[in-house]
């Protein structure tokens, strides 16, 4: 069976020969999956092509701080960039909303495929203007953001 991809890097993977080979492909991405009995449960050989690992994605060092409402707070905020439209494939076409999930899932290390159980348990929890509270803090945080950039334009011009 094969699985196919768009664009990708793939980061290092093992060659089984004790060196790492870095991996950056574009275009067509194919993985094999070999059915279990068809598996060299042995790790050798079994012809002249050796047995590869999977490559591994390469890891961030940026995660998602770690305090109750945080990961709820955050899919709301992805949720709306969502329906504003915000994301597109690399084709310029329609994505949904779980890959979208999963792509901020891969670059914060962490597993968001139960986004909809999260963001679902929140409405439960909470009005639906309490839902938005976040939305007013990022916008009064970035308002005194472009406030501190203007005052120090404006000191520096005297």
């Amino acid at each position: 069976m094969l699985h196919a991809g768009g664009n990708i890097t793939i980061g290092t993977y093992n060659d089984n020969k004790g060196a790492n080979v870095a991996v950056a492909l574009s275009g067509s991405v194919v993985q094999q999956i070999v059915p279990p009995e068809e598996q060299n449960l042995s790790n050798q050989p079994t012809d002249s092509h050796p047995s590869k690992k999977e490559p591994t994605p390469p890891t961030t060092s940026v995660v998602l701080r770690d305090k109750k409402p945080n990961k709820l707070e955050f899919f709301r905020v992805i949720k709306a960039l969502c329906l504003d439209g915000f994301f597109e494939d690399e084709h310029g076409g329609k994505i949904n909303e779980k890959d979208v999930f999963a792509a901020f899932g891969v670059a914060l290390n962490e597993d968001f495929s139960d986004y909809t159980k999260h963001l679902s348990e929140g409405r439960n929890h909470n009005s639906i203007s309490e839902s938005a509270n976040i939305f007013d803090e990022l916008k009064e945080k970035y308002l005194a953001y472009e406030r501190k950039l203007k005052e120090d334009k404006k000191a520096r011009n005297k």
